[in-house]
Order: C-alpha cells, then sequence, then structure tokens
C-alpha cells in the first residue's frame, strides 16, 4: 500500500523529505493517516474548559507548545504595549503575566480552593479513630461487647517504595472555611437581612391556614425563627442519601457514596438550592455505606462542627459587610432524605420493625388502619428518652430489646439540643410518592410491569433452590453475630466458638501479631436483606392463581400506551416510555410516574372505565384512580394550606379504602401508612417539593459525572474536592464581586435581551409590518390595560405622545420562567397553554398563534397571541367525567379552536397544558374532541 504524508498533531513534530525538501510530516498507510485525522478532530471538538470541567486532579497543560504560545503572545503584546506609551512619553512599567501550568494554581489565586479535613476511620464500623492510631479498630458495638478487631492500616506502593497509610479516611469540607466564604459574598448576606425584615414586618399568618408557598411561611420556620434576634440566625436543612459513582454503567462495580449536605432555609428559593449555595458537608467512604449503627460514626464530627455554633449569641465571623465578624447562629433542622437513609440517620427502625413509623406507634399488625384519630403520635421528648434508654443499656441483646419495645436508636442528631426527632424529620416526597405509591399503583396493582405468575413462581423457586456464596457469607456473619452475643454472657462459650472456623474459610486466620503486614482486610459488613419482604416497593409478591389480581385488557394496555404516544408535551417534560410496561425501557424514574399519573394519564384512563353503562367495579376503580391522582396534584404542589393538607388526606385515606376493596391479593406496605401522615407534614412545613430530595439527587448526578479515574482509594476526595470547587467558582461567575468574573459571566452564559433595554438597529434587522387588523388588536389590548398609546396615522400627534409602532419582531418562541413557549406552527407541545385572560379575569386554554416583540417605554415588550379553545356546550361536556372529577384539572373541547384571539403578556401564562386529541364517539360525543390537562404548573404560578 502507497504510504501518504501525515500531518496530524503528533506526525507534524516528525520531519519528512519530500523531492528533498524537509517539511513537517511523517509517512504513513492512508488508512492510518485516517485514523491520526479522526482523533485530532476529536481533540479539537472538546474546548479545554470543558475538559477541565471536571478533571480529577492536577493537568499539565494538553498541548505544552500551546500554553507556550500564549504566554509568548502575552509577554510580547505586553512588551509592544509599553514601547508604544514610552514613545508617547509615558514611562510606565506593566508587570507580566504568567499563565499557571498546574490547574491547581490556577484554583488557588482564583480563591476557590476548599479546605478539605481527612479524618481516619475504621473502614468497616467508620468509627472515628483518635490519634495517636492504634493498629486495630477497639469500638465496641456495646460496652460488653467485643471490639470491631479490624486492621487500621495498609501498605500502600509508593514512587519511593511501601508506606504506611490508614485504610481508611472521612473526607469532610471543614465548616468553618465554607461559612466564612458563604458569608463573604454580597448576595448572600443581602437576602438573609431581606428575609429577616420581611419576616419582622409583615409575618404570614401560616399558623392560621392561610397559604404557603415556601418553607418561610411555614408554622414550622415561625417556630424556629420567631425568637430570631438577628439575620445571622441561620437554618440548614441536611440532606443524606447514597449513590453509586459509576452511575451503573462499569460492570461488576458496585460501590456505595453517601452525600452529607446543607443548605440554608433562610435564602430565598431562587437561590437556596443553586449549587454555589449549598454545603457538600462531606461524602462517605467507599465502597459500602454505614448501617444503622454505624451511621451515627460518620454524623458525630459533622455534629461536632455545627454545634460549635449552636448556643447564643453565637460564634463570630467575618461578613461581607462585617469585615471584623458579627455573631453567627446555626441550627440543623429538617433531615431530607429517603426512607433508607432518613430511618438510618433519624434512629428510628427500619420498615419490618414491629414500631416501624417516625411519627406515631402504629405497628406493623395495623397498616390497613386508616382511622388517624386512633393512633398514638410520637412527641420528640418521648423519642429522647428512648434513645438515651436504648444508649444506658450495656449489651446488645438489651439494646435490641428496648428498641423492638420502642422503635427507636441513638443517633448522632441527638447531640443537637435543639433537634426534635418528629417534627423536624421530613419524609422525602420523591420515595414516599413517586417511587412509592405510584410505583405501587402501576406495577403492582394495575400490574403494568408486573412479572407473569409463572415466572414470579419459577424465580421463587430458583431462589430457595439455589445456594451462593452470599448464603455462605451470611452463614458466616450469623455466626460471627452468635459469638459475640455469647461474649457478652459468656468467655467459656466464646472461647469454645472461637474455635470454630467459618464457612466460607479456607483455613483459620490467627492474628497473633498486630504489627503483621499481612493481616487480611476484613470482609465488608453483611446485612441480612430479606429479598421478599414485602415492605420493599419493588418487591412483587406471588399471587394466587385461584383468584387472579386486577389486570389491564391488551386492548386497554394499548390504548394507554398510544396514548403516551399521541400525547402532546411541552420540550421540558420527558415522555415516559410508550412501550410501558415492557422490560425493554428498563426501570422508571421518580419524575416518570409524575409525569404519567398527573398529566398523562388523566386524560387517557377515564375513558377505560367511564360510561353510562359501566359497572360498579369500572366505577370504583375510577373513583380510585381520581382520588390518587387528587392526591398527588396537593402533594406534589408547591403551593399548599391547611384547607389543601385536608383535602390530601380525605383523598388519600378514599385512595386506600378503594385499593382494600379492589385489590385484595396485595396488603399495605409500611409506605402507604407513611404517606398518610403527609396531611400533617404540610401543615407543619408547607409545600414539601421544597424539601423534596430532588436537589439532592441533582448534586449526586454532578457528582456522578466527575472524572475520578475510578480510584476507589481517593474517589470520594476527588468528589467532594471537585464540587466545592465547582460551587465557588460558580459563586465567582453569578455574584459578579470580582470585576474580571462580571466580565467573563455574560460570556459563558448569555442573558436574554427578553424585557432589557431595546437595541433599535438589533431589533428592526428582525421586524416586520403588522397589518390593520393585528394593530388594531393590540392598540385595543393597550388601552384596556391603561396604557394611552395613539394610532401612528392619529396625527396630529401632541408633545409627548406614546404612538405605537406598526412594526414588530415575530420569534417563533421565548423563554419565560426557564420554560420555552412556541408558536403552534413551530411546536403544538410548546403552544399549548394555561393562561390568565386579563380582559375577562378569567382564566382559560389555548394555543399560541403568535408571539409579537417590538419596544415599548425603551423597554423590549412581548405580547403572545393565543387562541383560544372552543368550550362545547354543558349538555355536551357533561357526557365526560371530567366535570364530575374535577381533581384531574382536566377539561374536553372542541377539537377545532375558535376564531377568538386574545393578546396577552407572558406574565398571564400560568402554565403548559398536555393536550390529547380524540375521535369522534368518544364518550359519546358526535365530534372529534380535544382533552387538556393544567396539572403541569404545580402550583408555582396560580
Amino acid at each position: 500500500m502507497p504510504q501518504v504524508i501525515c500531518t496530524c498533531y503528533y506526525c507534524c513534530k516528525k520531519t519528512v523529505v519530500v523531492n528533498g525538501v524537509s517539511q513537517p510530516g511523517s509517512k504513513v498507510d492512508s488508512s492510518t493517516r485516517l485514523r491520526h485525522e479522526k482523533k485530532d478532530r476529536s481533540s479539537r471538538s472538546q474546548s479545554p474548559s470543558a475538559a477541565r470541567q471536571n478533571q480529577a486532579g492536577p493537568s499539565p497543560a494538553e498541548n505544552p507548545g500551546q500554553h507556550q504560545a500564549i504566554q509568548i503572545i502575552l509577554t510580547t503584546t505586553l512588551i509592544l504595549v509599553q514601547a508604544a506609551l514610552a514613545a508617547s512619553g509615558f514611562n510606565v512599567t506593566i508587570p507580566g503575566i504568567k499563565i499557571p501550568n498546574d490547574i491547581r494554581t490556577a484554583y488557588k489565586i482564583c480563591s476557590i480552593e476548599p479546605e478539605i479535613q481527612h479524618i481516619i476511620c475504621c473502614p468497616q464500623c467508620f468509627s472515628i479513630v483518635p490519634r495517636p492510631i492504634p493498629w486495630r479498630c477497639q469500638w465496641k458495638a456495646s460496652p460488653r461487647s467485643r471490639a470491631c478487631n479490624t486492621d487500621l492500616w495498609k501498605l500502600r506502593g509508593t514512587g519511593a517504595g511501601p508506606k504506611w497509610v490508614p485504610q481508611c479516611l472521612f473526607t469532610m469540607q471543614s465548616f468553618d472555611s465554607w461559612l466564612r466564604f458563604f458569608l463573604s459574598r454580597r448576595v448572600i448576606e443581602e437576602n438573609l437581612e431581606q428575609t429577616f425584615h420581611r419576616h419582622r414586618t409583615a409575618r404570614q399568618s401560616a399558623a392560621f391556614g392561610s397559604t404557603m408557598h415556601d418553607v418561610q411561611d411555614s408554622p414550622a420556620w415561625q417556630g424556629l425563627y420567631d425568637s430570631v434576634q438577628s439575620p445571622y440566625h441561620l437554618t440548614f436543612a441536611i440532606y443524606i442519601d447514597w449513590f453509586n459513582p459509576y452511575t451503573n454503567r462499569i460492570a461488576g462495580k458496585t460501590v456505595s457514596a453517601g452525600t452529607i449536605m446543607l443548605y440554608c432555609l433562610n435564602l430565598p428559593p431562587h437561590l437556596r438550592y443553586r449549587i454555589e449555595n449549598m454545603f457538600v458537608i462531606g461524602i462517605t467512604p467507599t465502597p459500602h455505606a454505614p448501617d444503622i449503627i454505624t451511621i451515627s460514626h460518620l454524623l458525630d464530627p459533622i455534629m461536632t462542627a455545627v454545634l460549635k455554633y449552636a448556643s447564643t449569641p453565637g460564634e463570630s465571623v467575618p461578613t461581607s459587610k462585617h469585615p471584623d465578624g458579627t455573631p453567627i447562629v446555626v441550627k440543623v433542622v429538617p433531615l431530607v432524605a429517603d426512607l433508607e437513609a432518613n430511618k438510618k440517620a433519624s434512629g428510628f427502625l427500619s420498615h419490618s420493625a414491629t414500631f416501624y413509623c417516625s411519627f406515631c406507634y402504629s405497628k406493623k399488625s395495623d397498616v390497613e388502619n386508616l382511622d388517624i384519630r386512633s393512633w398514638t403520635l410520637r412527641t420528640g421528648a418521648e423519642v429522647r428518652s428512648q434513645a438515651n434508654i436504648w444508649l444506658g443499656k450495656i449489651t446488645k441483646a438489651e439494646r435490641a430489646a428496648e428498641e423492638t419495645k420502642t422503635g427507636v436508636r441513638w443517633s448522632a442528631f441527638h447531640r443537637l439540643p435543639y433537634w426534635d426527632p418528629v417534627d423536624h424529620n421530613i419524609l422525602g416526597p420523591m420515595h414516599n410518592w413517586n417511587d412509592g405509591v405510584l410505583q405501587n399503583h402501576l406495577r403492582l396493582l394495575w400490574g403494568v410491569g408486573r412479572d407473569t405468575k409463572e415466572e414470579q413462581k419459577q424465580k421463587e423457586i430458583e431462589v430457595e433452590d439455589r445456594w451462593t456464596a452470599t448464603d455462605i457469607s451470611e452463614s458466616a456473619s450469623e455466626l460471627e453475630e452468635l459469638r459475640q452475643e455469647a461474649a457478652e454472657h459468656s468467655a467459656e462459650a466464646a472461647l469454645a466458638m472461637e474455635q470454630m472456623i467459618p464457612p466460607n474459610s479456607l483455613s483459620p486466620s490467627p492474628l497473633n501479631n498486630p504489627l503483621s503486614p499481612s493481616t487480611p482486610t476484613q470482609a465488608l459488613m453483611s446485612h441480612d436483606f430479606d429479598m421478599h419482604d414485602i415492605n420493599d416497593q419493588d418487591y412483587i409478591p406471588p399471587v394466587s392463581l385461584d383468584s387472579p389480581p386486577f389486570d389491564f385488557t391488551s386492548s386497554q394496555l394499548q390504548a394507554i400506551r398510544t396514548g403516551i404516544r399521541d400525547v402532546s408535551l411541552p420540550t421540558w417534560v420527558q415522555r415516559p416510555p410508550t412501550n410501558l410496561g415492557e422490560a425493554q425501557h428498563g426501570k422508571l424514574k421518580a419524575y416518570e410516574y409524575l409525569t404519567l399519573f398527573i398529566w398523562i394519564f388523566p386524560l387517557i384512563i377515564p375513558e377505560i372505565w367511564y360510561s353510562i353503562q359501566a359497572s360498579d367495579h369500572d366505577h370504583d376503580q375510577l373513583e380510585c384512580f381520581h382520588h390518587l391522582v387528587s392526591a398527588t396534584n396537593i402533594v406534589s404542589s408547591f403551593t399548599t394550606s391547611f384547607a389543601k393538607a385536608d383535602k390530601y388526606t380525605h383523598h388519600y385515606t378514599h385512595y386506600r379504602i378503594l385499593i382494600q376493596k379492589l385489590f385484595p391479593h396485595f396488603p399495605s406496605k409500611p409506605n402507604h401508612h407513611y404517606a398518610m401522615h403527609n396531611g400533617n407534614l404540610m401543615k407543619r412545613w408547607g409545600p414539601l417539593p421544597c424539601l423534596s430530595e430532588n436537589f439532592g439527587e441533582r448534586v449526586n448526578g454532578m457528582l456522578q459525572r466527575i472524572n475520578t479515574n475510578s480510584r476507589l482509594n481517593d474517589l470520594d476526595l476527588t468528589m467532594l474536592r471537585q464540587i466545592s470547587r465547582r460551587g465557588r467558582l460558580e459563586a465567582k461567575l453569578h455574584d459578579g464581586a470580582d470585576k474580571a468574573s462580571k466580565k467573563l459571566a455574560p460570556i459563558l452564559d448569555p442573558p436574554s435581551l427578553f424585557d432589557s433595554k431595546s437595541h433599535d438597529g438589533l431589533w428592526m434587522i428582525k421586524a416586520s409590518a403588522l397589518n390593520d387588523s393585528e394593530y388594531d388588536t393590540l392598540l385595543s389590548y393597550l388601552h384596556q390595560t391603561g396604557r394611552p398609546y395613539r394610532r401612528w396615522d392619529s396625527l396630529p400627534h401632541p408633545d409627548g405622545s406614546l404612538v405605537l409602532r406598526t412594526t414588530v419582531a415575530r420569534p417563533r418562541q421565548i423563554v419565560w420562567n426557564n420554560h420555552t413557549f412556541s408558536c403552534q406552527k413551530s411546536h403544538k407541545g410548546n403552544s399549548a397553554i394555561y393562561f390568565f385572560d386579563p380582559t375577562t379575569q378569567s382564566r382559560r386554554t389555548g394555543f399560541i398563534e403568535k408571539i409579537w416583540e417590538l419596544p415599548l417605554d425603551n423597554i423590549l415588550r412581548i405580547f403572545v397571541v393565543v387562541r383560544a379553545h372552543q368550550i362545547l356546550p354543558p349538555d355536551i361536556e357533561a357526557k365526560a367525567p371530567f366535570l364530575h372529577y374535577s381533581g384531574f384539572q382536566t377539561r374536553i373541547l372542541y377539537s377545532q379552536p375558535s376564531n377568538e384571539l386574545i393578546i396577552i403578556e407572558p406574565i398571564h401564562i400560568i402554565t403548559h397544558l398536555t393536550t390529547l386529541e380524540r375521535p369522534t364517539g368518544t364518550y359519546g360525543i358526535n365530534c372529534p374532541t380535544l382533552v387538556v390537562c393544567w396539572a403541569l404548573d404545580r402550583g408555582q404560578q396560580h
């Protein structure tokens, strides 16, 4: 094969002679040159800033020659500028600029390097090890238990030879350092003062049942904030969750890392959940998560860090307005976590316990009891007392008996003097409701995704007959627990059991020499998880073949899938899989369950069960579905009140009554009981989405995308350092305090021209003339809204009069409240809107037909032309179920829009709609119809 000249990045460093002339390049095969060129294009397609965004460690420039060239260009430019000034008579010395070779130097110059603390802990029980560090862990599960005895040191190979290093480190970010950074920002301090003055001058009456839009409107916030005498009394919610850093994409790598994060509830919602304002205080060591006992070991140093600021008058910390320091008080409440993390961290027992509920003394045997008045509620004082009694027990057996009696263990949170283990405990709505109640209804009760009975029975037989390494490990774990229990009561029994060899050991492993470097690391703590526990939200129990459960018919299931395919959705809503129920689409996300049940199913499901000839069973199914959707709309809303909380409890209680009747094969789970407490949580804390795990899950996603080079030893350190750097860097960009960052921010994130000062020249390029009808309609709207503009041809115009232009720009779409709204011809889903009509003072639905943009009062204004939907006559509309089931937030209309055009402004848009066109004959209506749902705003614009 003839060779060709390659001049790729690497080959051009070489020299090749062609016709006696030396030139950069190398002779290679044509296929090799293609491969080199492809690699070059791939390298160029990623900008250096993007490549370094999540880079794990120190990074010398990818191209040293390029780095040197830029340095030479800058130096030469400065020399020329200095020479030019000198020639003009100005003797100025311009300091040189040196570009850092190492990214760490750049971090240091920009002051975005976080202060990281490394705490030595046991790799098995996670107990914090004091200095001097022993060879083995001395922690005991109870005063009379045997020590953990796990090796705390290991040999690591280094360039200088083997080196003894700690087995495990818990990586924390310094709370003192971060608090100084947080309060040094003027935007933070100004918003803290605004919250303080707003609470003082215009206190919300949420305790008396008014509408609550945020945590700051809630009785719980008033209870925490009423005694506050300064804007510097801060309340932080704490979020805890575990995730797989490898995102399940690398086969065989199942690793668990835990995020522990704080976010300040004193900030308004638009700032509260930004990454630069949230504090990732620590990431738990990999590869396994702590258990219900050892979680407190990792929480202890965090509690110590925040307890420093717990008592008044507080600790002095410099701020942007008080550089010499001002007293700061910090409270860490509430706890936000999924069910597993919540139980671990707060000290309550799991789903399988007799007293499984964190809010009441309901027993597992009473899970079907729906009479809330018969429940005995827990109090914070009682739980604290029970936790102290548990802590005072000296054997594991005594502690086990005590926790069985009360459902409570000691937790590190009990160290906080202001902590109420009941009132300050949030039931995460994302996992409890979306991944819990809704998933259970879809997969288990409706059977969409439920395994077939034969497959389920076969799986059970296979599981029962299989003896795996897990079984062996569990047997060894059980033997170890028996040995420890024996040690607490009888030294002789312990000695006898010590001679036994565990099933997973080939030979005894004497540990006589505590300094031996060859001592193997103990196996990770095993947990006996019952894979067939009915409390597991993903578990699908076997059912009787003699009395099969509910299933949609094949035609009904196909109608549901067709509806999912055909429903129009705005671009910000991800369409759920159109093969719903098949294994190929994988596990649904929590947000997809919410999308299905409140934005899509209300358009489809009623057709299955609603008709004049509907049976009592079909009527009950529709009633059950309506109660579920109604409760979902309330619990997922960003607006609530005491009345709405009571309405939620009404709908959810009736839903549970009906599922007990309709689905007798499937008993309620503890998760169903937990959701009964959501009404009280809304009354106490306000809208639950404001305290959802969703904000923490977003941070987990950022951590998963960080390049850690799969180095398990320092994976948690890398993630914590990078997410902390990112937060501080984004603070520099968004705050605008630094001049260079202030200029850089609009380059990285260009601002919209919307509602900004207009540049007539730029606007005129896009402008086109309004026809007479459009002009008159716009002028009429301006007059109706109190803006006295004159027609352009009403000559002569008095001095200072406002004359309406005849030309407008016609963008196809605009962005409002972070959502895109488009003309119908551009995108149907983005054009369907629920809006407020200022001329009739009513809420209506329609499609956006046109968007006009023009300068008024030197401000670029947006006007939206909406073609209203055509309403069916009342007697025809009553044939459909939506007038009778208002909780669906859905209506049926003529498919053909009306001739009425309505002008509104973006501020009048409430939300997008989901829409579904229905053929003639649907619900007995003799014309094509359109079903629309306006639940997408979730109370944010009402």
